[in-house]
């Protein structure tokens, strides 16, 4: 059994045996929802700077080299830059299933919530510098470059959460809700990173020489080609989702409720959404 399966099974478990529980079972509810909002990451974009620096470095470094060896083999690195800025986002839908033990004006709520995030990362400005020399008349030059590109993940998560509503009995009540779920490690491996290039190399005493392209790769592609350089490039079997978020729900029947929420589940989302209990 799979990570998401198990995970999915022991979530059910948990709401169906809250059903049964003593004095439970006649006051008890379900709620069906439905949620699309938009997500991103730009409220921390430099403390992952970093981070997707390390993730695109060795792929664009290995693409100018190779841009360069095909006129001059015998040329070689002796240093690298890279200064990356980024822009980040995308959507997020998903589906949710709650259990209200108390009945319909509880507080307190418990569920299970399939959520699908469309994440892009806009890489939109790289600059590069790469030092080289040559092994066999030591002349030396640099390569000033730039590139610009796409990060897309699609991650498929499932997450357990709980929800505490604030003046359940009210048409307008706030809430907030707390979860923790996964997906799988082939989220990483499947994202896609495509991007465009260009540079100029200027060796003294050498014509000036403009170098242009562009490429795509996978995750697991760039793992194997940072793996084959020597570095240290892992992807974990599961990758953890937080959700911590606050909003309004609006009774808008006595079983409907509309609800807008915001906050973070793995960057930050903003969302709305519609609850049916049954």
């Amino acid at each position: 059994m799979t990570g998401k399966r198990r995970f999915l099974f022991m979530g059910m478990a948990v709401l169906f045996a809250l059903y049964p529980a003593a004095g439970l079972r006649a006051q008890g509810h379900f709620e069906i929802g439905f949620h699309y909002g938009q997500w991103t990451l730009d409220l921390v974009k430099s403390a992952l700077e970093g981070v997707i620096d390390d993730a695109v470095k060795t792929d664009l470094r290995e693409k100018f080299l190779e841009e360069v060896h095909k006129d001059h083999p015998h040329r070689q690195q002796t240093s690298y830059t890279q200064d990356i800025t980024f822009d980040s986002g995308g959507d997020n839908w998903g589906f949710d299933v709650r259990w209200f033990p108390g009945g319909n004006d509880t507080a307190f709520s418990v569920g299970l919530a399939m959520e699908k995030v469309n994440m892009r990362v806009s890489l939109t400005d790289i600059d590069i510098k790469m030092g080289l020399v040559d092994d066999v008349t030591h002349k030396t030059g640099d390569m000033i470059g730039s590139a610009k590109g796409d990060l897309r993940l699609k991650p498929l998560a499932f997450l357990a959460n709980a929800r505490w509503e604030f003046s359940p009995s009210s048409k307008v009540r706030p809430f907030i809700v707390f979860g923790l779920g996964m997906t799988g490690g082939s989220t990483l491996e499947n994202a896609v990173f495509s991007y465009e290039y260009e540079g100029d190399y200027n060796p003294p005493g050498d014509p000036h020489e403009h170098y242009a392209g562009s490429d795509s790769k996978t995750g697991k592609e760039l793992k194997d080609q940072a793996e084959a350089e020597g570095e240290d490039f892992s992807i974990p079997s599961v990758i953890p989702f937080v959700q911590l978020e606050f909003g309004i729900a609006a009774a808008v029947h006595k079983n409907v409720v509309l609800l807008v929420n915001a906050g973070i589940l793995d960057g930050f989302v903003l969302r709305a959404g519609v609850g049916v209990r049954i």
